[in-house]
């Protein structure tokens, strides 16, 4: 096939996956797409993202040390944000000055994420955005067991955490009418994609706590809707940061970005949030749904989000689930 043909494939490909919505959970095939049809929103996304949007917003980045995080800090700072951020207590690297930077707070715990709210001092929030924890998959046969501390622990880091600070934000009218709240997850978290990138063996934990993660993010865009505030979780692409090292392998052949271009890929797609995508898991890298959104089918008797979730009785049903 000539480049003509060949680029014409890659369009045909491209513009199914937008008649769809959908991205494809191909991140190799996803990649060769948008190359070879020459997509600037995916190739080039300093092109079309709009920075003098985020000027006089007030956003928290929770988690802004690890990951995409500290890109996502300095975006936001170079274009004028009123920006806090959390970070843990043996952090190095030194933000620009301006930036508010909280220490040692762990969203997992309750009183942590309370302290976030205090450092607010009232002000409304803008745009919340809550970063992957610095986790990494320790895949394992199922035949070996399931570690069950390193379970609960991811559930606390991915699912609970988000929920924590967001109950506290709440509580406080941290948050108002027109508010943001991004959660980046990523497409670890999506049941059907695993059946295209999934690759036995698992860390069971791992894709568990990012798949309740994303089931309490559907949950706030229900809960949050009636009070205007537009709730996501988004795959943040394939990011050559920390938490990729071991898929070195992989970066060029499935077109992994540095972390500054994977902040600036999530800020423009933060800056294209409306209420119409309320609830959506999206990909950032083209701005299409990820096949990870999760519905909540006969919940009774859940309380509100600014009640803090019972976590003895979570940890009880869920060391029930993993004694069975």
């Amino acid at each position: 096939m000539n480049s003509t043909g060949t680029k014409m494939k890659h369009t045909g490909n491209m513009l199914k996956s937008q008649a769809s919505g959908v991205s494809d959970p191909d991140k190799k095939k996803r990649f060769e797409t948008y190359k070879g049809s020459k997509n600037e929103r995916y190739l080039h996304v300093e092109t079309v993202f709009k920075g003098a949007e985020y000027k006089g917003k007030i956003v928290l980045v929770v988690g802004g040390g690890h990951g995409i995080g500290p890109d996502l800090v300095r975006t936001l700072h170079e274009h004028h944000a009123a920006v806090m951020t959390t970070v843990p207590e043996d952090f190095k690297i030194k933000f620009p000055h301006g930036v508010q930077v909280l220490s040692g707070i762990d969203p997992a715990n309750a009183a942590d994420a309370q302290k976030i709210t205090k450092a607010l001092e009232w002000r409304n929030v803008d745009v919340v955005i809550v970063n992957e924890p610095a986790t990494k998959p320790s895949p394992n046969a199922v035949t070996c067991g399931i570690n069950a501390k390193a379970a609960h622990q991811m559930f606390d880091a991915h699912a609970l955490a988000p929920v924590n600070v967001i109950s506290a934000l709440v509580s406080t009218g941290s948050l108002k009418t027109g508010s943001k709240v991004v959660n980046i997850n990523n497409q670890d978290a999506s049941i059907t994609w695993r059946k295209v990138q999934g690759e036995a063996p698992f860390d069971y934990g791992y894709h568990m706590a990012r798949c309740a993660a994303n089931m309490a993010m559907q949950l706030l865009s229900v809960e949050l809707k009636e009070m205007g505030i537009t709730v996501v979780s988004v795959h943040p692409g394939f990011n050559k940061t920390e938490l990729t090292a071991h898929e070195e392998d992989n970066y060029d052949e499935e077109g992994a970005v540095d972390p500054d271009i994977g902040a600036m890929r999530t800020l423009h797609e933060i800056n294209r949030l409306n209420p119409k995508k309320n609830g959506k898991f999206i990909n950032v890298e083209d701005g299409l749904k990820s096949r990870g959104e999760s519905h909540c089918m006969g919940c009774t008797n859940i309380g509100t989000i600014t009640q803090v979730p019972n976590m003895d009785a979570l940890m009880r049903k869920t060391s029930a689930i993993l004694a069975e």
